[in-house]
């Protein structure tokens, strides 16, 4: 095994994994485990990550059921519109992610004493405005718009 290989099997090494992707070449077949199944469809397309991603996104074609609901959301990366969407979803989570802080900071803002107000350090307004922004689009057809959404949440504390 290289380095890489030889670290991740060390902070795995107290964990039983469940699901791998491995190369044939890794795998001893004499002494395996009865319990552990082997992928025998070398050229089948379904059984490489890429190809489990794709079949993923082409759900969309055959059924009413988007696989972002009961699949965790995958790229392939190698693919500029997947290298895109990844980028696109990052940059949503971070900004959602920096909304709820705010939201929290304001909170605990509102329930704490002078003393604990000194030590919270605010955000500048227009890092929130920049937030608002980048997410309000991707929200607004769901749910309304995420500036309303947060002004009732604060209101309603």
């Amino acid at each position: 095994m290289d380095e890489s290989e030889q670290l991740v099997s060390r902070a795995l090494r107290d964990h039983e994994p469940d699901f791998q992707w491995v190369p044939t070449r890794r795998i001893d077949f004499n002494n395996i485990r009865r319990d552990i199944w082997v992928n025998h469809f070398h050229r089948a397309d379904f059984v490489t990550k890429t190809g489990l991603t794709q079949r993923l996104e082409s759900i969309r074609w055959h059924s009413d059921r988007n696989p972002d609901d009961f699949y965790p959301r995958c790229y392939v990366l190698g693919q500029k519109d997947g290298y895109e969407n990844f980028q696109e979803d990052f940059r949503r989570c971070a900004a959602t992610s920096f909304l709820k802080n705010c939201v929290e900071q304001l909170r605990f803002s509102q329930n704490s004493t002078p003393y604990e107000k000194l030590e919270k350090k605010w955000v500048p307004a227009k890092w929130i405005d920049f937030a608002l922004d980048a997410t309000n689009e991707t929200y607004q057809s769901n749910h309304g718009s995420i500036a309303s959404t947060i002004t009732r949440n604060v209101a309603g504390t």
